[in-house]
């Protein structure tokens, strides 16, 4: 009798698929966290009179970011005035804008920390969920200003998802180093 059982062919490039997500995804971790650290480097380094010439000694400060952080929470402050979420326009106007120097330093300082664990692949999900909060927070803030802050926020937020939900620092990163290691024969 026959065999009418025919095997399968064998995929050209088992597994290659997987590797090409997680270098995606390693590149994703990576680019956000030198995306984070980007953006609270410029948030100290502002110059705290913008009509001034440049000058060639750097100040790291936060108050530059604190005022602008006041004047955009305000009552007539471009974070407020046409907000289509009217619970977090009074969220800013009411929490943010009084208590804008905390603000400013927890901004700063979870865009610090976000971006330096998500560079090095350390506590990467814990890293990518502080993200989502922060790319969340952008997203409510500045969705109505214009389409281009928008697309750029509702972008970020979704590569913080995915990364989030990929956990890649397992793959060129510190998590694959503390990660539990399974013993031969369980």
């Amino acid at each position: 009798m026959a065999n009418n059982f025919k095997k399968k062919p064998k995929a050209a490039n088992p597994g290659g698929y997987r590797r090409a997500s997680i270098g995606g995804m390693v590149f994703l971790r990576i680019f956000l966290g030198g995306f984070f650290l980007f953006s609270a480097a410029a948030k100290l380094l502002l110059p705290a009179d913008a009509t001034a010439p440049p000058t060639s000694a750097m100040h790291l400060s936060v108050e530059p970011f604190t005022s602008e952080l006041k004047n955009d929470t305000a009552p007539d402050g471009r974070f407020i005035t046409d907000n289509v979420w009217p619970t977090y326009a009074r969220f800013l106007q009411k929490t943010v804008h009084p208590n804008a120097r905390v603000f400013a330093w927890l901004i700063i300082g979870g865009e610090t920390l976000a971006g330096l664990l998500l560079l090095i692949g350390l506590c990467t999900r814990v890293a990518a969920f502080f993200a989502v909060l922060l790319c969340a927070n952008y997203l409510l803030a500045t969705m109505h200003i214009s389409s281009v802050s928008l697309a750029a926020s509702a972008g970020f937020l979704a590569m913080s998802i995915a990364v989030l939900i990929a956990g890649p620092g397992f793959a060129l990163g510190f998590d694959y180093f503390f990660a539990p290691k399974s013993s031969p024969g369980s």
